[in-house]
């Protein structure tokens, strides 16, 4: 296998996955940082958050003021394809609109039931908890 070497993160600190996006996922495999689960590395000293890291190796600047929307909706993801610099309103309204599979929707009432947290459920399927809080009250409604 030819390692992609560009700068400091090359395919070693990632796995190519097909994740159900558009195009493959680059998910981090190194350290993570926080409840959220976002990959971190340590550039020029400084913890950074890796798809930060890796867009601005790739890119360029990460726009001022501005949140990565991470398209694929896979948190550990650093593809650049795949984040979008959104301010904070659009990625909180993308984040409550993410959508689970059918099969995901239904599953959420028997993992609740087994005693899951809306923390637990959110980290599993990769969204807000507030997602998570509004498909199980779209269930409770129905």
């Amino acid at each position: 296998m030819t390692v992609l070497r560009v700068g400091l993160i090359d395919e070693r600190y990632f796995r190519i996955e097909d994740r159900g996006h558009d195009t493959p996922c680059w998910v981090w495999t190194r350290a993570t940082v926080g409840e959220r689960g976002y990959g971190q590395v340590k550039v020029n000293g400084r913890n950074t958050m890796a798809h930060r890291a890796v867009w601005e190796e790739r890119i360029g600047p990460w726009p001022t003021g501005l949140q990565a929307d991470h398209l694929c909706r896979v948190r550990l993801c650093v593809n650049p394809a795949h984040i979008e610099p959104v301010t904070q309103f659009v990625n909180q309204r993308r984040g409550l609109n993410a959508k689970l599979s059918d099969q995901d929707h239904l599953l959420l009432p028997v993992l609740r039931a087994e005693g899951w947290s809306q923390r637990r459920l959110a980290r599993h399927f990769g969204v807000a908890r507030a997602t998570i809080k509004h498909h199980l009250a779209s269930l409770a409604s129905n």
